[in-house]
């Protein structure tokens, strides 16, 4: 299932739930959802909606002076660009991102006037994102992006916001404060009447976290991650909410990638990643998510985002990305399950074994298999045993995860692995199984 808003291309797995008895433990194996970036609207030359044109537009528009007001820690600044409950919803994104810690932030929007999208880049939690640089010079902090759709009234140093509606509501978009519980490599924030919930579940996401933070594949790679960041709740209808209309039923839980700024360099804003790949993660977990406290979910989402810093896609020359969740929900799901010590037992499964040996692959892994419920399931488990299969031969994929999705997972499989690492190596381990 995918979804088109004026630039924003979300590309969407479906849950799945395979349970498997392990030590007399129920471990249920759920296949998440997950947003990932596109091509960036955001920069001077765009023209979006409104009516600008030119960088003359942009002299001291209120993006502008939103991003200043961000970058000098000035919050009277921030409520400012807005006008009446516009002005008290900047206020309580201010008030309650701030609990998250975040210190570096930028705004971009579309257009300097008229109807627009408007972001709100941050760095929460207090962690350190930092972009793989090797040699691209695209490194430097990975910002977490909070997106609305917004008017902008007037122009230059008179333009004011004067509507701005959430694309997807956090708690502060509903008028609800948040509370934030830490561990040493996890922020989990809930709202306040969940308190509770974000404070429990430390434990669980800390020691899912420290397992994903030790993954050997990044080893002497230039990306540094210190930590995750995720919302948790209980309630279905706040879950929902935080991804956004038209949101599939039975979804565990989702991590979402937005653009890097593209406004914005390292040059303006020192320490900021820009350039044309995925920012900075945000994970979200809900009721199905948090069933278990086994760490599963925690686990997927953390290794989405995990790779989004080391080996972030990136994205095609038309600045569109690529739609084959089999690469990153492979990995996923792969991470996850070594982490429940599950992945003999979801891997080698009798289905998956048929998929593999007698099946078709590339059909069982392709984007019409991740967006239909009866056959999701399959299609996650059966990335995953490629990528169970590699971490068995110890085997250096990296190059594998940093692909564009523009070419199909079969066809890229044996084209960027080495000889015995390829689909019919693979099959061939399967059979020994």
């Amino acid at each position: 299932m995918s979804r088109r808003r004026r630039g924003w291309l979300w590309a969407v797995a479906v849950v799945a739930a395979v349970a498997v008895t392990i030590g007399g433990a129920s471990i249920t194996g759920v296949a998440v959802l997950t947003a990932i970036a596109q091509g960036s609207p955001y920069g001077s030359e765009a023209t979006g909606d409104g009516s600008s044109t030119g960088a003359d537009a942009w002299e001291d528009d209120v993006t502008t002076r939103l991003s200043t007001a961000m970058q000098q820690n000035d919050r009277a600044a921030f409520v400012a660009a807005g006008d009446g409950r516009v002005a008290q919803h900047l206020a309580a994104i201010w008030d309650e991102t701030k609990k998250l810690g975040w210190t570096l932030g930028v705004a971009e929007s579309t257009d300097a006037t008229g109807s627009v999208q408007l972001a709100f880049n941050m760095q929460l939690g207090g962690f350190h994102a930092v972009a793989a640089d090797d040699g691209t010079g695209l490194g430097g902090e990975l910002l977490a992006t909070f997106v609305y759709d917004a008017t902008i009234t007037g122009t230059g140093p008179h333009s004011k916001l004067t509507t701005l509606d959430a694309v997807a509501d956090m708690p502060w978009d509903r008028g609800e404060q948040i509370a934030v519980a830490r561990g040493e490599h996890v922020a989990l924030f809930a709202d306040a009447d969940e308190a509770a919930l974000a404070e429990d579940r430390i434990p669980e996401a800390e020691a899912a976290a420290e397992d994903v933070l030790a993954r050997p594949e990044w080893a002497g790679s230039t990306a540094r991650l210190d930590g995750f960041v995720t919302y948790v709740t209980e309630d279905d209808q706040d879950f929902h909410a935080a991804y956004g209309p038209d949101m599939a039923d039975g979804v565990a839980g989702f991590c979402l990638f937005d653009y890097r700024p593209t406004r914005w360099t390292a040059e303006q804003v020192p320490g900021l990643a820009s350039g044309p790949y995925p920012g900075g993660g945000l994970a979200v977990l809900g009721p199905d998510g948090l069933l278990d406290e086994d760490g599963y979910v925690f686990a997927h989402e953390f290794a989405h985002y995990l790779q989004n810093a080391y080996a972030p896609a990136p994205l095609t020359a038309d600045g569109a990305k690529g739609d084959d969740r089999a690469f990153s929900e492979g990995y996923a799901e792969a991470v996850a399950a070594d982490y429940a010590d599950a992945s003999a037992e979801l891997f080698t499964t009798r289905e998956v074994r048929r998929t593999v040996l007698d099946g078709d692959v590339a059909d069982a892994v392709s984007a019409a298999a991740f967006d239909d419920s009866a056959r999701v399931d399959t299609a996650y488990l059966t990335a995953g045993s490629y990528f169970y299969f590699l971490d068995q031969q110890h085997a250096d994929y990296r190059a594998l995860l940093t692909t564009d999705g523009s070419t199909p997972f079969v066809t890229e499989v044996d084209a960027v692995m080495p000889p015995g690492l390829r689909i019919a190596d693979w099959q061939t381990w399967m059979a020994s199984q």
